[in-house]
């Protein structure tokens, strides 16, 4: 996608993975995908474009769904406000405030395993197998 930027790093063992935050987001090129080998990046990196509205499955036409079951079925992962180069324009934080962002650590393209309440939250949305990646579509 056009203008899409890498804004967090995805760290830790697939089962535990949370985000780490850059200070500055990073333009995703060619050059940075191939950084990733033959890993897929979303397994690496955090990547953010523009809001997609109505060509979003998850736009009801106001409002980001994902967002609102995000909030309503995860538990927070931190207590502080985290560090983030996007909140100035993330459609999350613009709807659900902090709230949004307590949670949003835990969010990554790719989970294995998922635990049923990422599969409810997903709002049928994930493709997934037992061991093998879920993908947000």
């Amino acid at each position: 996608m056009p203008d899409a930027r890498v804004f967090g790093i995805v760290t830790g063992a697939e089962a535990n993975a949370q985000v780490v935050w850059l200070e500055k987001t990073i333009p995703v090129t060619p050059e940075l995908l191939a950084k990733t080998g033959d890993v897929e990046p979303q397994r690496i990196f955090r990547i953010v474009v523009k809001c997609q509205e109505n060509a979003c499955v998850h736009f009801d036409g106001s409002r980001c769904q994902l967002a609102q079951r995000i909030v309503d079925h995860l538990k927070p992962t931190v207590e502080e406000l985290p560090l983030c180069s996007i909140r100035p324009t993330c459609r999350w934080f613009a709807e659900h405030k902090r709230v949004a962002c307590f949670r949003c650590p835990q969010i990554s393209t790719h989970t294995y395993d998922p635990p049923a309440v990422f599969k409810t939250t997903a709002g049928g949305s994930m493709k997934y197998e037992s061991s093998s990646p879920m993908t947000q579509s």
